[in-house]
């Protein structure tokens, strides 16, 4: 016995089910008689109707919703004067909908406040593409605000995008939670969530070094400053300064632009105090990037 519909079935459906009877003698005739029971209890057999074979073919259509979660289907054979009786069964699987699975994705992640963030759900099932709506929201993960919604969009061909200004969003690590709210009958609900960083300016770290460290006072001193940030390249300026191991005010020493994320200034050891220095760049950010500091130390002899 075959079934035409080979995905279980939810209990709004009708399903077809249809046997083949055959024998290497001929094509038998006769009737087949189909019934189902329970996969689970082993319940008593029920009958679901008996149809005449046509050219060794016969066909029942049953309403899913009259059979339970997990049915044994068998179409048993009756026989004639010239063929032998014969059976075969199959087990279908009646669900009150199709399982879904939903993810969601933020883009770009992190994000700054001056810019859009779309957030995109993708709504699949092993039983065809869901249709419905999504529905977008988020809760702070610092502090585990009560939940807000963004906005609620119809899925097109199993996708569902929102786009917003990211200024309508907290300045946090936010969790983003994508809803989809199943079609009745046909598909169940799911939902998927991603952590999005909301960011005024991408924060940056600032590292120091010297060279040659010691120095003699007629050498000069090479001072790099490196500028990094996980979430991109930052530009503008470092500006750099000492103070001597005496202590007293911070002094200027110049400044420079990154280039490649390194500024780079060269100066006079003779510009310098005597003694163990401490250098300290200073990142001033940029309109996307944080500022940020770092130090190292220079002796000059």
């Amino acid at each position: 016995m075959s079934e035409i519909v080979d995905a279980p079935a939810p209990g709004s459906q009708a399903i077809l089910f249809t046997t083949t009877v055959s024998s290497a003698s001929g094509t038998p005739t006769g009737n087949v008689t189909f019934t189902y029971k329970s996969s689970v209890s082993g319940s008593i057999a029920h009958s679901l109707g008996t149809v005449a074979l046509s050219s060794g073919v016969a066909s029942v259509s049953v309403a899913a919703s009259l059979l339970p979660h997990s049915a044994t289907i068998t179409a048993t054979y009756g026989g004639s004067t010239t063929y032998s009786a014969s059976s075969g069964s199959l087990t279908e699987q009646v669900l009150s909908a199709y399982p879904t699975t939903t993810t969601v994705a933020a883009t770009p992640n992190p994000v700054l406040a001056s810019e859009n963030v779309t957030l995109k759900a993708t709504v699949s099932s092993a039983y065809g593409t869901p249709s419905g709506n999504v529905t977008f929201s988020y809760v702070e993960v610092e502090s585990g605000s009560v939940s807000t919604t963004l906005g609620t969009v119809a899925l097109s061909a199993g996708t569902a995008s929102l786009t917003l200004a990211a200024s309508s969003l907290p300045t946090a690590t936010i969790k983003v939670t994508a809803s989809y709210g199943g079609l009745p009958n046909t598909y169940a609900t799911s939902s998927g969530s991603v952590n999005e960083q909301v960011f005024v300016t991408f924060p940056t770290k600032t590292t120091v070094t010297a060279y040659p460290n010691p120095a003699t006072i007629a050498q000069n001193v090479t001072l790099a400053a490196s500028v990094t940030s996980s979430d991109g390249t930052p530009t503008g300026n470092v500006a750099f300064y000492y103070q001597s191991s005496s202590g007293g005010k911070t002094v200027s020493i110049g400044s420079a632009t990154i280039s490649s994320g390194v500024a780079s200034l060269t100066v006079p050891a003779s510009s310098l105090p005597l003694g163990k220095d401490t250098i300290t760049a200073k990142y001033g950010g940029s309109a996307s990037f944080s500022a940020s500091s770092g130090t190292t130390t220079e002796t000059v002899n």
